[in-house]
């Protein structure tokens, strides 16, 4: 494509929209078929990253290390103090425009990276690296940035560096033009990107994403046309008006060509006429506008900053806000992560905050929109801040607090007056129905078995003696296998909404029976009292229980065919408290729930007790979740398994799981079997390794409890189907 734009001679620019309007009626003439060009997208997504971060160590080393030592120091003083400035103002406003996502009731299925684990966030770690070629080879942005401006402060004052210096200099040429090479690609890219995410999209994604459209431009113009301007003519003897009459020029070629890079000619041209206007031109300023544009358009600036939007955006759409206490680590993180591209910075962001990857697909189609309004900040920031320093150079700053604390004022109030008339509007417009209890209560078995029968009542209980001979023998030969259930225990057993017995644990053991060539009945039973049940004839096999030393006694355990976590069920309002191992403890006293028998209610109560030192925590039994819900606010949290408390969350969304940083609490669990019958456990142990192998055990994990395949299928609407009929 880009060779074809060529022979016709259309700038870049257009063929990016081009590319974006003909992926548009791609994705909407073939729709989910246009999936067969996603690998498109991926390769080019992969080939931006690729030279990136070599770029970036190579390009920051020369351009700092090429300075003498009297306008770096100078620069430094003045300089850092204002891109400090700069980027507490982008930090005030990535804290603030959030406010403005409206509020909605959703809630997420349980996801491999909320279980993934991730160790928490050590500054010294991410920020000071051992070995820099580690952090190169894993995109560790924050800690090659640190490395990159140490040498290059170093090389201020090394004698011979000049050569050093130009050959880092070719090789950022050679780089530029590595990443040049992928720019020219960008139409294509860009066209099975938008081709897929139009195909594929729904309803309810597309408007979401329109929310963080709305916060991203807004925030872009209030930074440009307001905040930026107002510091300029605060602390320099230019007018709001100048200031905006001589940098216009700048802004629109910025807008229109989204390059910041072709405005440099524009910006040092345009200061220096605003020098002149004010008789305060000099050959000094002169020199400081010509350096010190390139330079700083190394560091993270205003416009580039708005992308870290993206991270609330995801945790908002992922169906919780951002923690206030998250700020402070994503906006230290952030910063240094975009010394180098967005798309390397986000990827790194998501994981560090857990966030799906999968939500990074929804940024480069945004980006081609927002990326021309992040411009218009980029080059404001750019021209405020040769500006500010070449005035300050000159000892013409302005500090006058009258003027200081109108200039605040005017700026909080239209920061404030914009959250609210944002939220507002978005709240007028998003219309979102809670359906996803429904997704789950609807759920049914792929594959139902023919041979399963559901009893709502135990068997007689025969006299509690051991059993005679192979249980595995003896469910042969009366031909049918006897599993207990717990009721109402989603996702692993439960009745759908068609009164349907269905979950994890029926798919499996529903899977065994089919494998043994008999009949399954399931039937009831209560935890204080199901190694009786086992034991006494009632039941073959009980499912979820936990693997631990205290369920050996008087039961036999198979190999844990499940490993999972405990976690905390808490009300929406509640969940920062529970977000890490600190802030539990800072709680003093907690009240929490547990579902089981007596013992198992005391072990979890014990481990808590062991991991949480300091904190007073009391445990109250119940037997079935509804009593949970019923208590309120008498007790704190629900200790259970992620996959259940996922699952409770799912149907009563006003409560959501959290899974606490550094506090890692393993929960894997079992099938029990009868006491003594250690050959059936066994048995069940090598068959639930060879499910495992086959690839069966995880299809029905994805199903079940990562709800993968779970949403009703929804053919997405496209000309070839429902139009041509093709």
């Amino acid at each position: 494509m880009p060779l074809a734009f060529k022979r016709f001679k259309i700038d870049l620019t257009l063929q990016i929209f081009l590319a974006l309007a003909i992926g548009l009626l791609l994705g909407l003439f073939f729709g989910e078929d246009i999936k067969v060009i996603k690998w498109v997208g991926d390769v080019w997504i992969r080939l931006m990253q690729m030279a990136v971060l070599p770029y970036m160590t190579a390009s920051l080393i020369s351009g700092i290390g090429s300075l003498d030592t009297g306008l770096a120091r100078n620069m430094a003083l003045r300089g850092g103090g204002l891109l400090l400035l700069f980027w507490l103002i982008s930090a005030a406003i990535i804290l603030l425009m959030p406010l403005a996502f409206p509020k909605w009731v959703d809630s997420a299925f349980l996801s491999n990276e909320s279980l993934a684990d991730h160790p928490g966030f050590n500054p010294i770690e991410l920020y000071i690296p051992d070995n820099p070629f580690h952090s190169l080879a894993n995109s560790i942005v924050p800690g090659v940035v640190l490395f990159s401006i140490t040498v290059g402060v170093a090389l201020i004052n090394v004698q011979k560096k000049a050569e050093f210096i130009d050959g880092l200099k070719v090789l950022t040429e050679a780089l530029s033009k590595v990443m040049a090479f992928v720019v020219r690609l960008t139409p294509i890219g860009v066209l099975s990107i938008v081709a897929v995410a139009a195909g594929t999209l729904s309803v309810e994604v597309i408007g979401q994403l329109e929310v963080y459209f709305v916060v991203y431009i807004v925030s872009a113009l209030l930074l440009t046309f307001v905040v930026l301007p107002l510091v300029i003519s605060t602390l320099t003897p230019f007018s709001y008006l100048d200031v905006m009459r001589f940098s216009k020029s700048a802004l629109l070629t910025g807008f229109i060509t989204q390059n910041v890079l072709i405005t440099f000619p524009l910006l040092i041209t345009k200061s220096r006429e605003l020098f002149q206007k004010y008789a305060l031109e000099t050959e000094q300023t002169d020199h400081v506008v010509d350096v010190i544009i390139p330079v700083t358009f190394n560091f993270p600036n205003c416009g580039r900053l708005l992308a870290l939007l993206f991270i609330p955006f995801a945790s908002w759409m992922s169906g919780a806000d951002l923690a206030l206490g998250d700020y402070p680590q994503l906006i230290s993180a952030g910063i240094f992560s975009l010394f180098a591209k967005a798309q390397i910075a986000l990827v790194f962001l998501l994981d560090l905050f857990r966030l799906p990857h999968d939500l990074f697909a929804l940024y480069i189609p945004s980006a081609i929109i927002n990326g021309r309004f992040d411009t218009l900040a980029s080059v404001m920031n750019l021209f405020a801040f040769s500006v500010i320093v070449s005035v300050g150079l000159n000892g013409n700053l302005i500090w006058n607090v009258r003027k200081v604390l109108i200039s605040l004022s005017i700026i909080i109030l239209s920061l404030l007056l914009t959250v609210l008339a944002t939220r507002l509007a978005l709240q007028s417009f998003l219309k979102v129905d809670y359906v996803k209890d429904q997704m789950l209560q609807s759920m049914q078995l792929r594959s139902p078995y023919a041979g399963m029968t559901v009893f709502k009542t135990l068997p007689e209980a025969q006299p509690l003696s051991p059993r005679q001979g192979d249980l595995l023998s003896e469910i042969r030969q009366r031909q049918v296998l006897r599993v207990g259930y717990r009721v109402d225990r989603h996702p692993l057993a439960f009745f759908n909404n068609r009164d349907e017995l269905v979950g994890l644990h029926v798919r499996l053991l529903n899977e065994l029976a089919a494998d043994l060539g008999v009949r399954i009945e399931y039937y009831p039973f209560d935890w204080p009292h199901f190694k009786d049940n086992l034991n006494t004839h009632q039941l073959d096999i009980v499912p979820g229980v936990a693997y631990d030393t205290f369920n050996i006694v008087d039961a036999a355990l198979t190999e844990p065919y499940l490993q999972g976590h405990l976690c905390f069920l808490v009300k929406d309002f509640r969940r920062h408290d529970f977000a890490s191992k600190d802030k539990i403890q800072g709680l003093e006293k907690l009240q929490i729930a547990i579902s089981g028998d007596t013992l198992i209610v005391e072990k979890i109560g014990d481990r808590l007790r062991s991991k949480l030192p300091g904190v007073d925590l009391d445990v109250t039994p119940i037997n079935e979740y509804s009593e949970f819900f019923a208590l309120n606010d008498q007790v704190d949290a629900l200790v259970e398994s992620c996959e259940i408390c996922s699952a409770r969350a799912l149907l009563h969304p006003e409560y959501t799981s959290m899974l606490p940083k550094e506090l890692s609490l393993a929960y894997p669990l079992s099938f029990a079997v009868p006491y003594g019958q250690t050959e059936f456990a066994n048995f069940l142990s090598q068959w639930i390794a060879v499910k495992k192998n086959t690839g069966f055990w995880q299809d029905a994990i994805d199903y079940w409890v990562y709800a993968k395949g779970a949403r009703p299928a929804q053919k997405r609407w496209s000309i070839k189907k429902d139009v041509f009929g093709w």
